[in-house]
């Protein structure tokens, strides 16, 4: 095989590899949320304290189907939270957020499987993300509504 072949083949060789690696780049990209309005973060706050209300509900009751759709809704919602704080380079609030989307997951898997032990201590630490943000990120108004710091 001559010089020139062999470089044209380690070419396309390279170009094809570039190109596929452009293909993952692109495809992990389109897997994270573009970031909410205040707005909006406002009216997923509000979706989620019912979804772990339920989620609590469903799974005292053996629900389990139920409780995973719930925990499957908290993961969602928390995706979109934790873009929201990336925007805003609020890295402690995204560290909560990436705790409450592994938290959810958590119970996703535990509700499907049955596992109390797991939804138990999946649940504490989802609430346990919620409330150290709560308590980092906003303020109580005097109306009793809250506002984002």
């Amino acid at each position: 095989m001559s010089a020139p072949t062999r470089i044209r083949q380690l070419a396309v060789a390279a170009g094809a590899f570039i190109v596929s690696g452009l293909f993952v780049v692109c495809a992990q990209a389109g897997q994270m949320k573009a970031p909410m309005s205040d707005a909006d973060y406002q009216k997923a706050m509000k979706e989620i304290g019912p979804a772990f209300m339920a989620l609590q509900r469903d799974n005292a009751s053996m629900s389990h189907a139920d409780g995973e759709k719930q925990a499957q809704l908290l993961s969602d919602r928390f995706k979109d939270v934790q873009a929201y704080w990336e925007a805003k380079k609020a890295s402690d609030a995204v560290e909560f957020a990436k705790g409450a989307i592994a938290a959810a997951d958590a119970t996703v898997k535990a509700s499907a499987s049955m596992d109390m032990t797991t939804l138990t201590s999946s649940q504490q630490k989802l609430q346990a993300a919620c409330a150290g943000c709560h308590m980092a990120h906003r303020d109580r108004l005097q109306d009793g509504t809250y506002k984002i710091k």
